[in-house]
């Protein structure tokens, strides 16, 4: 067996824990969000089918590791236990920058979702969620604190240009400079391919976003206006547990969309539990389209792994 065989086994037998609690947790959450057996274990069986099997169980990747932490804070926060939420979001956090995005959870568990219920807050409880936040954002300012005084403070070396900015962040420098991110830079004809490599699973992800965010106004409004008519919605995943993961797969999905090299959206598609709620309602909504799904995401799965091994996009 070659060193490359041999590292390769490794890394998937260290991820196999992972993997496993991972999908233990995914089912715990969907329980507590979705409210049905039925759809929980759907929902987990399609995760066994994600749409980057190679960073999140195969390669040496901190996807996998992204993938578990952010399920476990989602738990946590469906628990209301918000200290061991933002532990676990802080944890994800040191993996991936784009985890302070997670920070929205708290903030919504904690203040807006008991705002939009009518719920009491008290100034203690609101502002409880200040130093929680600033968990999920210590690995980020940690990472820019030491970047600084590794660029900007050192006395031998001229300091880069992106010391002497009002927010003076490394990451946004490099990401502009070295990756050419930034909005709609990615848009370009050479692109294209990369645009139609992860088009299933934004597709599928902005079409329940849409669906939800329309039809839960909708039943709000008629439960307003006629309580006794309206009082549960037709559909199962028309809950306002769900609201925060669509918010933030919306935001993530647009800044994938029009601000990143989109074809990453594959792997981080996995850190986001909505695209297999997305499957399962799609699998209740519309059938023939969700056997589609289930077969893109078997061949994808397989053609994938094989791109990666050959350095080829979206590797």
């Amino acid at each position: 067996m070659s060193s490359d065989e041999s590292s390769l086994l490794f890394h998937a037998l260290a991820l196999l824990p992972v993997s496993i609690f991972s999908a233990v947790t995914l089912y715990e959450l969907s329980l507590l969000v979705l409210g049905s057996p039925k759809l929980a274990r759907f929902a987990t069986l399609l995760s066994l089918l994600p749409s980057s099997p190679t960073t999140l169980r195969l390669a040496a990747s901190p996807e996998g590791w992204y993938t578990c932490t952010v399920y476990r804070g989602m738990l946590h926060c469906a628990r209301k236990e918000w200290f061991r939420a933002a532990l676990w979001f802080m944890i994800a956090g040191s993996f991936r920058s784009n985890g302070i995005t997670l920070a929205g959870f708290l903030l919504w568990g904690i203040a807006i979702e008991p705002f939009l219920l009518n719920k009491k807050i008290s100034l203690a409880h609101l502002c409880k969620s200040i130093p929680l936040a600033g968990m999920v954002f210590a690995p980020f300012v940690y990472h820019h604190f030491n970047a600084f005084l590794a660029f900007c403070l050192t006395p031998d070396i001229s300091p880069p240009e992106w010391c002497s900015r009002t927010i003076p962040s490394i990451y946004g420098y490099v990401q502009a400079k070295y990756w050419n991110v930034g909005l709609f830079k990615y848009w370009t004809p050479q692109q294209l391919p990369n645009f139609i490599l992860p088009a299933p699973a934004l597709l599928l992800l902005f079409s329940f976003t849409y669906w939800y965010l329309r039809d839960l106004h909708l039943h709000w409004r008629a439960a307003m206006e006629q309580p006794s008519s309206a009082s549960s919605p037709r559909s199962p995943f028309l809950t306002i547990k769900l609201a925060p993961h669509v918010i933030h797969t919306c935001f993530m999905g647009v800044t994938l969309l029009v601000a990143s090299h989109t074809q990453i959206t594959l792997r981080l598609a996995a850190s986001m539990p909505t695209i297999y709620w997305a499957a399962a309602w799609l699998h209740y909504d519309q059938p023939s389209l969700a056997r589609l799904w289930v077969w893109w995401s078997f061949l994808w799965g397989g053609i994938s792994i094989v791109l990666w091994t050959a350095f080829l996009p979206p590797a």
